[in-house]
This record gives structure tokens, sequence and C-alpha cells, in this order.
């Protein structure tokens, strides 16, 4: 890798701010400033979405295994329902448990291939509790933003946690001076880093503040189970990598679980 996680990250979010920030300042140059009771929530959704999740997430990487990563990955719906039923209010009962199982389920097809007995010879390390508190971090931002999405816009509250991760990041990176390592990044490594931008950070993460606007932080964050499915069908698209029939089973069940999850209507 030709820049470390806190250069693309920074990069990231300085190119999202750029995208973003005069849009918002476009079109709600009157509703720029957040309320007192507001704010503390809007910086703490940034800090732990942005931020703190990117930091674990990568931090990790250092120790953690390729299965273990997954699995604790796909405990995010889990752990978002569960902090939204004390912070929001949001239903956990019977039949939610029962679609984050499910989708959990096909997920775990899909990570052990449909061989099960893998998950006997898991071991665990520092890089698992480090990755958990990476989850922790996605759950509590999608919580968060709930909480103050009929309130702001989407990009609103978007454009606060990528410029709160950029303030964030700016002393480390004088400290580090990577001027040399940034100017000499190859094509690639800056498409990748554009792409992420625009696409992983500006419009993903907007469709992810309207779903946390109107559908409520449990159903919006199951959706993250289809994930290693969306990768495995592109795979097969574009690199001719197989779909396996434990593939086919696998999505079945995420959909199962989302389908279940949906029918809720008590959040």
């Amino acid at each position: 890798m030709e820049l470390s996680w806190d250069e693309l990250t920074f990069l990231r979010f300085l190119i999202a701010s750029a995208i973003i920030l005069p849009l918002v300042l476009k079109k709600e140059h009157k509703n720029l400033k957040l309320k007192k009771n507001d704010a503390h929530v809007v910086i703490l959704a940034g800090l732990f979405g942005m931020f703190g999740y990117h930091a674990l997430f990568f931090m990790s990487l250092e120790y953690i295994t390729a299965i273990n990563s997954a699995l604790l990955m796909a405990t995010t719906p889990m752990v978002t329902s569960i902090i939204a039923a004390v912070v929001l209010g949001e239903y956990f009962g019977i039949k939610r448990i029962f679609a984050v199982v499910i989708a959990f389920f096909g997920v775990l097809l899909t990570i052990t291939n449909g061989n099960l007995e893998v998950l006997k010879n898991l071991s665990f390390n520092i890089g698992d509790v480090i990755m958990f508190s990476a989850v922790l971090c996605m759950a509590l931002y999608a919580v968060l933003s709930k909480k103050v999405a009929q309130k702001y816009s989407p990009s609103l509250i978007l454009t606060y946690g990528y410029i709160l991760t950029v303030l964030l990041l700016i002393p480390y990176m004088i400290l580090k001076n990577p001027i040399n390592a940034i100017l000499n990044a190859s094509l690639e490594t800056w498409l990748s880093i554009i792409y992420m931008a625009v696409f992983a950070s500006v419009l993903a993460q907007l469709l992810q503040q309207i779903s946390l606007k109107y559908h409520g932080a449990s159903k919006t964050m199951l959706f993250y189970q289809f994930v290693p499915i969306i990768v495995i069908m592109l795979s097969a698209i574009f690199l001719r990598d197989p779909f396996t029939k434990i593939t086919a089973i696998s999505t079945l069940f995420i959909m199962g679980g989302v389908y279940i999850n949906s029918t809720i209507k008590r959040d």
C-alpha cells in the first residue's frame, strides 16, 4: 500500500468535504447552525462514524484474521438494533431478532463457504477487540445520526462529520509530513481515493443518511449483510470468479432477514 490508512482517510474525507460543502453552502446556507442541544450529537456522530470507525478498522487489520473480521462486522446490525432500542426506543422484539439472526446466518454461510466447522477453530486476539470497537462506532454513528435526522438534512450531518475528521487528522498530518508520499502516489492510488471519496463517502453515505432518516437505524443497518454477497456477485461478473450454490443460499437467507425486518412497523 503506497499510503497509510491515516493518509488515505485524510485525503478521502478532504475530497468528500470539497464536494459536499459547496452544495450545502448553496442550498442550506440559512440552516447551517446547529441547535445547542444537537451540536454534541452531530459532532459525536462524526467522531464515531467517520474518524473512530476508520481508525479502529484499519488498526485491527494488523492483528485480526480475515474470517474474524468478517464475522465481527456481521454483528453490526445486531449491535445497532440493541443500541437503537435503548437510545431511540426502536422495536427490538422476537421478529427483529429473528430477522437479524437469519441474515447473520446467511453471512456465516458466505464467510465459511458452507463449512461451519471452520468456526470451531476460531481464535481471538487484541485485533478482535479493536474490530468490535469499530463495530460499536458504526452502530453509535447510525443511532446518533437517526437522533437528529428529523431536524437536519442528511447532507448537513455528513458535512459536519467530514470536516471534523479532516480537522482531527490535520495535526497528525503536519507532524507526519506525508507530502512526498502523497505527491508520489500512483494514478491507480489516486483513482481509488477519488472513488472512495465520491462513491463510498458522498454518494453511499448520503443514501445511508436518507435511509436512517426515514427507516430508522435497525432497518438501515441490516442491509450491511448484503456487502459480502455484492462483493461476490461483482467478482463473478468482472473477475469471472465462481458464483456457487452456497452463495445463492446465503443470498436467500439474507434477503429473507431483510424482508422480515422491513415488515416491522413499530420503529
